[in-house]
């Protein structure tokens, strides 16, 4: 049988899922860049900037409605088991990929690509929980309060 925490987690991943293949667009815009000199010498039309052989991402989608009033934040999760921000803080995933979508939740209009080193360099956990009243919490994190080195890329979608 199904907890309610399990029906929380599906429903939640199932709304994000949706989304993947716009991220993984958006991903590859941010992280692929061409080189004319490596084209033209060395056959690499495209080419990931990267100290790591892999780059790992842990991805959110917001529902718009919740846009104006937290647009200048943004939240990790926090359960009683293995959670994201235990996750995070332990050194999994390089990059939080953070959006909003549109209010017909088909596409996404806003996010902001995470540099999650920075965020563990200057992270601090002593905050209040917040209780999304579904048996999960979250940490509420401004953007203000982190360099700006934080923030690898950002975009918004001036039409809704």
């Amino acid at each position: 049988m199904e907890t309610k925490l399990q029906s929380s987690y599906n429903e939640k991943r199932t709304f994000s899922d949706k989304f993947e293949r716009q991220i993984k667009a958006i991903l590859g815009g941010v992280f692929f860049q061409n080189e004319i000199h490596k084209d033209i010498h060395e056959a690499t039309d495209l080419l990931i900037l990267s100290i790591k052989a892999k780059l790992t991402f842990a991805c959110r989608v917001r529902r718009n409605k919740y846009f104006d009033a937290f647009k200048n934040e943004f939240t990790i999760r926090k359960l009683e088991n293995k959670s994201e921000i235990e996750k995070i803080i332990n050194g999994f995933a390089d990059y939080l990929f953070y959006g909003f979508c549109s209010e017909d939740e088909k596409n996404i209009v806003y996010y902001h690509i995470i540099d999650l080193d920075v965020f563990r360099k200057y992270c601090n956990l002593d905050r209040k929980l917040h209780d999304n009243k579904d048996g999960t919490y979250f940490y509420s994190f401004k953007f203000a309060e982190f360099p700006l080195n934080l923030i690898k890329y950002k975009w918004r979608k001036l039409c809704q």
